[in-house]
C-alpha cells in the first residue's frame, strides 16, 4: 500500500510523505512559479499576480506591504483545482515603487520583492485617436500553461489593434477593436471591427463580456466572455500593457493544434489537470485562458469602421 501511495503521489507531480501503513499521504506545499518573478524590475502595478503551487491551497492570504504605510490584503482567486492563486489589485499599485508581497497558506509562508514600472502615470497626450497594436505572442500565457509555446507561436501571425475613439468621460472610454494585415501596416479589411465602451479610471481601462475572434491561417482563435484590461504608456510611443482573460473555444483549434476533436482539452487535462468548461452553447470545449503582460506599441493611425 505504501508503494501504491508513493506511485500515485509521483504521478500527481506533488511531494508527498507516506504517514502510515494504510498508504495515507500528504502533499508538501511549495511555490512552483510566480508571476511577476521575485525582484522583477518592471511589473505592471494594475496587472495580475499569479502563483502556482505544488498542492491545492487551503486558506491563502496575500498581503502587499508598501515602503511606507500599512499593508493590505489582496483578494485571491483560486484556479486549476486550487493549485493556482490569482490576484489583481482593486486599486493599482503605484508606478515606479517597491512593494513586498507575502503569501500565507499554513504551513507555507513566503515573501518577495516587487518593483513596478512607469505604467499608470498620467498620460502626456490626448487619448482620442490613439491606437495601439497588441503584440500577443510576446505576452505570458499563464493558463493553460501547457499550451504556451504552441499557442504563442501561432499568435505571432495575428495583429489586433485597439483604437480609442475619444478621450472618454470620467468613467468610460469608447474603443474600436480590429486588426492589421500581417505583411503591411495597413488595416485588414477582412477583419471586422467591433466597438465597445470600456470602464475608464485614467489611465486604466477594462471591459467584460467582449468576444474576441482572431483570424489565423486556417482557424479562428475564439475567446468568449473576455475581460480586457490594461494601460497605455504615459508617453506616446512607449510600450503599454494589456491582459486578456476568458474562455478559449478550442474546437476551431483542435484540427490545427491537436490533430483531432477534443485533443486540446485532453492534453490540458493530462498536463495540468485542467478540465474543459462549457462554452456559450453548452458544449464542454472551452479552456480557461489567461494571457497577461501583453506589450503594446503605437500604431500611427485609427481603425475605420468595417
Amino acid at each position: 500500500m505504501r508503494t501504491a501511495a508513493l506511485i500515485l503521489c509521483l504521478s500527481m507531480l506533488a511531494g508527498c510523505d507516506v504517514v502510515d501503513q494504510d498508504g495515507l499521504f500528504h502533499c508538501q506545499q511549495s511555490i512552483q512559479n510566480q508571476f511577476p518573478a521575485p525582484g522583477t524590475p518592471n511589473a505592471f502595478g494594475a496587472g495580475w499576480i499569479v502563483i502556482d503551487l505544488n498542492c491545492p491551497a487551503h486558506q491563502p492570504r496575500l498581503e502587499v506591504q508598501p515602503q511606507q504605510g500599512a499593508a493590505w490584503e489582496l483578494p485571491v482567486e483560486l484556479a486549476q483545482d486550487g493549485r493556482q492563486l490569482r490576484a489583481r489589485p482593486a486599486i493599482a499599485l503605484s508606478p515606479e515603487a517597491r512593494f513586498l508581497l507575502e503569501l500565507n497558506d499554513e504551513p507555507l509562508r513566503e515573501a518577495w520583492l516587487l518593483l513596478t514600472n512607469s505604467l499608470g502615470g498620467p498620460l502626456s497626450y490626448d487619448l482620442g485617436g490613439h491606437s495601439e497594436e497588441l503584440l500577443l505572442d510576446q505576452g505570458r500565457l499563464l493558463s493553460p500553461q501547457s499550451l504556451e509555446p504552441t499557442l504563442l507561436d501561432r499568435l505571432s501571425a495575428v495583429r489586433p489593434v485597439i483604437s480609442f475613439l475619444n478621450s472618454g468621460s470620467s468613467t468610460t472610454v469608447p474603443v474600436r477593436i480590429g486588426g492589421l494585415q500581417n505583411e503591411t501596416e495597413q488595416q485588414d479589411p477582412d477583419w471586422p471591427t467591433s466597438d465597445h465602451n470600456l470602464d475608464w479610471a485614467a489611465p486604466y481601462f477594462s471591459g467584460r463580456a467582449i468576444e474576441l475572434r482572431l483570424p489565423l491561417a486556417s482557424w479562428d482563435l475564439i475567446i468568449e466572455d473576455v475581460q480586457l484590461e490594461g494601460a497605455p504608456h504615459p508617453v506616446q510611443g512607449g510600450i503599454g500593457s494589456i491582459s486578456i482573460q476568458g474562455l478559449w473555444d478550442t474546437r476551431g483549434a483542435d484540427p490545427a493544434l491537436g490533430g483531432s476533436p477534443g485533443a486540446l482539452c485532453q492534453f490540458a487535462e493530462e498536463q495540468q489537470g485542467m478540465a474543459c468548461q462549457a462554452c456559450g452553447d453548452g458544449v464542454l470545449a472551452c479552456l480557461d485562458l489567461l494571457l497577461v503582460d501583453i506589450p503594446t506599441q503605437r500604431w500611427p493611425d485609427a481603425l475605420a469602421p468595417g
